[in-house]
């Protein structure tokens, strides 16, 4: 495993070599997952407090057994999603998709844009074909406005996506939502750039293991 993950960030360093793009250090650490295609297809906000990753397609040995294998074989609906503006990270056990809800939602509200159904579409496509999961979606705003207000959007936010993706025919095992609003930001909300970061949606894969699979 470390040999696989060392060869993952080899392939980040190379992809992040010729994109010139420029990756802050973290709090925490995330991994880098290598893409098989050798191009990126995921980004890192900078200057954040918590783990990220670039991720550049998908490879299994590095996500998990079942969830890796699932993207792998499904690496071009993976492109579609990043290319909208959705990140893929790896923290720990946890494979998490990260969603901008400026993009997602009409104007800070917990009304979905109908003009990415299909990007949500595309995500329940990924997430059909695994089963033995829990999924987790969570979401946080910037520090603008009430905290209390903050909080329900969120959580509001985050119950709308998840509803959506509950009615897509998932088999998982279990579906939460729940928002910490402007908790737990990934960027500094000194700036637009930041606190558009921090307004996202958080899809957290974990799977189960169950006493038969050890």
């Amino acid at each position: 495993m470390q040999k696989i993950r060392a060869i993952a960030v080899s392939l980040l360093i190379v992809v992040l070599t010729g994109c010139g793009s420029n990756v802050s250090t973290r709090t925490a650490e995330g991994v880098a997952i290598g893409a098989t295609s050798g191009a990126a297809v995921g980004t890192v906000i900078s200057g954040g407090t918590t783990a990220g990753a670039l991720v550049g397609g998908v490879a299994g040995g590095v996500i998990g057994g079942m969830i890796g294998h699932r993207f792998e074989r499904k690496s071009s609906v993976v492109q579609r999603i990043t290319n909208s503006g959705v990140q893929i990270v790896q923290r720990g056990d946890n494979l998490t998709l990260i969603l901008p809800s400026d993009s997602f939602f009409v104007d800070g509200t917990p009304t979905l844009n109908r003009n990415y159904y299909s990007v949500l579409n595309d995500i329940a496509e990924l997430l059909r074909g695994l089963d033995k999961i829990n999924i987790k979606v969570t979401g946080y705003t910037d520090n603008v406005g009430w905290p209390l207000r903050n909080t329900a959007i969120s959580r509001q936010q985050a119950e709308a996506i998840a509803h959506y993706l509950w009615r897509q025919d998932i088999d998982t095992r279990l579906i939460t939502a729940t928002g910490y609003g402007e908790q737990m930001p990934i960027a500094s909300n000194g700036t637009s750039a930041g606190q558009a970061a921090n307004r996202r949606i958080e899809i957290a894969l974990r799977t189960i293991v169950e006493p038969d699979d050890l």
